[in-house]
């Protein structure tokens, strides 16, 4: 049994309105889904919005343990000029950027108590872009904040001053790994390249590229719960 979570219901509307899930909870909070033996989880913008929709899920709904993994799976901007429109990438490191304590001596990114990156979960991992082969997935570090990114040199100051190397950014995706690390649960995550930091409009980029994006995402899902 999987878990996929996602920030917004755009994300993975075209698998939706395919396979017709059973809608589980709905709320102004979170959405959840089940088909078969898979969970998915709708969680809302920003980082407190994931990590309270996700903590809630594995709090109430993985009694015993049961899940495989946890997947998330949406759009990201890149910063990373090598990456086209409607990539496929999967998370190597996963960064808060908007996150700074290094005046107390912290690494930047580094929340007291918890590392400066978080990992996918290796053996998941593997099996899944073993799975996704043919998407030729890619390696990218991702960074997370309360804020829909549009300035490129702000990720340039990040590596020059603190040598942190970011490929993609989301408003998500750290806070996902932060509460699945805690409560020592498998998790990786899988990205879909929807718009170019750089750009002057990337807005309107992200608008234009959802649909083949969510697409994209549905045959994926569709990938792994039929292996």
């Amino acid at each position: 049994m999987y878990l996929f979570v996602c920030a917004m219901e755009s994300e993975i509307i075209t698998f939706l309105e395919k396979s017709k899930p059973t809608e589980v909870f709905k709320s102004k909070n979170f959405n959840l889904y089940k088909k078969n033996n898979h969970y998915f989880l709708i969680t809302g913008i920003g980082k407190v919005n994931a990590a309270f929709a996700l903590t809630h899920f594995l709090t109430k709904y993985n009694e015993g343990n049961t899940l495989k993994g946890i997947i998330n799976i949406g759009v990201c901007g890149s910063v990373n000029k090598k990456l086209s429109i409607c990539d496929v990438v999967m998370i190597d490191k996963a960064y808060y950027h908007d996150f700074d304590l290094t005046m107390f001596g912290y690494k930047y990114g580094q929340v007291p108590g918890s590392h400066q990156f978080f990992e996918p979960e290796r053996n998941l991992h593997e099996t899944i872009r073993a799975s996704l082969a043919s998407w030729k997935p890619h390696s990218c570090n991702l960074a997370t904040g309360d804020v829909f990114v549009q300035k490129h040199n702000y990720f340039n100051e990040l590596k020059i001053k603190h040598n942190i190397k970011i490929d993609v950014v989301d408003m998500e995706g750290t806070s996902y790994f932060h509460v699945a690390e805690k409560l020592t649960v498998p998790f990786i995550a899988i990205k879909i390249i929807s718009d170019y930091i750089e750009s002057d409009n990337n807005s309107n980029q992200y608008s234009e590229n959802m649909a083949h994006a969510t697409k994209i995402i549905q045959n994926i899902i569709e990938r792994i719960i039929n292996e």
